[in-house]
């Protein structure tokens, strides 16, 4: 299968916005809805290449590198990753199956151990390969199932963002409100702010570089801080391929053992 490289400079060209009009403004939930379809941390029908880059507050850093491949189906996105470095992690596999309007499903196999789990329950809190990404943060569903308000708008650097609070309705959701910066041209979060249970600020999500890819905006650098130990995960998009022809097989839990 051959892969496409991303350029590394892609102009922002780009003005998605461009036909909708709100008389006074979008609402909170209108706001939500093109965040969510747009969904410039996703893909759906593709592979790629990138990297987790840990750093811990004193400088230490652990690099990780994974493949992945998404394929939607009607009503269902399937998503599976799998560790390639360093060796300690190699064959970890982790499948995420993304269901319209029903609660999904979480699958890691732990090649050490031989077996494959379902994340369930309060695991979803748990860290994601010693990320700051939790379990719950890779399906979204707090976002999705959600009340929304709309804040004051601010600005990211030179561009203008709607503020939307997002409060997760499920009772097991590791967050009590989540802050997201959107730029108003194309509805890409550039700040993302996480608040914990007891209201304190758990970690900030930044965006570093945008490409369009296939004709939609798709964060390919990130960089997530934890407020409270200040170690950081930096997410990095080295290679991408749209419309990649997976078999369905791969996106089952006893695929995962194949490697």
């Amino acid at each position: 299968m051959t892969r496409r490289r991303l350029p590394r400079l892609l102009p922002l060209a780009f003005a998605l916005l461009g036909g909708l009009a709100w008389a006074d403004g979008p609402s909170a939930d209108e706001v939500a809805r093109q965040m969510l379809a747009r969904d410039a941390f996703g893909w759906e029908s593709g592979t790629l290449r990138a990297r987790l880059v840990l750093t811990t507050a004193d400088g230490k850093r652990d690099e990780r590198a994974f493949e992945g491949a998404s394929k939607r189906a009607p009503g269902v996105v399937r998503t599976v990753v799998r560790f390639r470095a360093p060796e300690r992690v190699a064959g970890t596999a982790f499948l995420l199956v993304e269901r319209d309007g029903g609660q999904g499903e979480q699958h890691v196999y732990l090649p050490a151990y031989h077996t494959t789990r379902r994340i369930a329950g309060r695991e979803r809190e748990g860290s994601f390969m010693g990320s700051d990404f939790t379990y719950a943060d890779l399906d979204r569903r707090d976002l999705r199932d959600a009340r929304y308000a709309l804040l004051p708008d601010e600005k990211v650097g030179e561009a203008a963002c709607f503020v939307l609070e997002t409060s997760p309705k499920a009772e097991g959701s590791p967050y009590a409100r989540v802050v997201s910066f959107l730029r108003k041209a194309d509805f890409v979060p550039l700040r993302v702010q996480f608040f914990a249970k007891d209201g304190k600020l758990a970690k900030t999500t930044s965006t570093r570089r945008v490409r369009m890819v296939d004709g939609k905006p798709v964060v390919v650098e990130s960089h997530t801080e934890n407020a409270t130990t200040h170690h950081v995960t930096d997410l990095i998009v080295d290679e991408i391929e749209p419309h990649a022809d997976v078999p369905d097989s791969a996106f089952e839990p006893a695929a995962l053992e194949r490697g």
